[in-house]
Formats: C-alpha cells, structure tokens, sequence
C-alpha cells in the first residue's frame, strides 16, 4: 500500500461518510437535492447506505486490499450516476465538475488498489 493510496481512501471515506450520513439522517440539503433529482426517499435512503458501506470498505482495504477495490469500484457507479443526475436536472457546471473530480479520484483509487 502506498501512502498515496492511505490518503486518498481516508479522504474519500470521509467525504462519503458525510454524504451518505446526511442522506440516512435526512438532512434537509440533502431533501431538497433528492427532490431535485427526483429520486424517491427510499432509493435515496439506498444510496446513503451505499455511500456508507464504501467508506467503510474504502477504509477495511487498507487492511484487505480486494475490500477497498470492490468498494472503490461500487463508489465508481454512484459517483456516475451522480454525475448523470446532475447534468439531468441542469445543475451548474461548478457541481458537476466537482463530481467528476471525485469521480477522478475513485478511478485513482481502484487503479492504485489494482496494482497492489
């Protein structure tokens, strides 16, 4: 494992800690952009335990490498369909973008646990 990795991993737990934990705790942003995307409360409740799930498989491959790279894959698909979403409902270009960031440095992860 390199440190690289460690450090992109943590970062990317964390933020899909928050993501996902607002998601499940129904934080009134997070309503607001679940309604926007039109998705139901439930597929949006999906998607929080999902987001919480690779986290904490994100984090458990630093130990178990194959957990961090499923994980990291999974996050690759939500992260997509975030992206869709957004440019669904026209978001600004600020938002997607960051989303494609994100989505960059997912593809960086399950390239760097691919090589280990």
């Amino acid at each position: 494992m390199t440190a690289a990795l460690g450090v992109l991993a943590a970062v990317l737990a964390l933020l899909f800690l928050a993501t996902g934990g607002a998601k499940l705790l129904r934080h009134p942003r997070s309503r607001r952009i679940r309604d926007r995307f039109g998705l139901s409360p439930a597929a949006w409740t999906a998607i929080g335990v999902a987001e919480c799930v690779a986290a904490v498989g994100l984090l458990a491959g630093l130990a178990v490498p194959l957990l961090g790279l499923v994980a990291a894959v999974g996050l690759t698909g939500l992260v997509t369909g975030a992206v869709i979403s957004r440019l669904r409902v026209n978001d600004p270009a600020a938002l997607v973008l960051f989303d494609v960031a994100v989505l960059g440095l997912v593809w960086a992860v399950v390239a760097l646990y691919a090589s280990d």
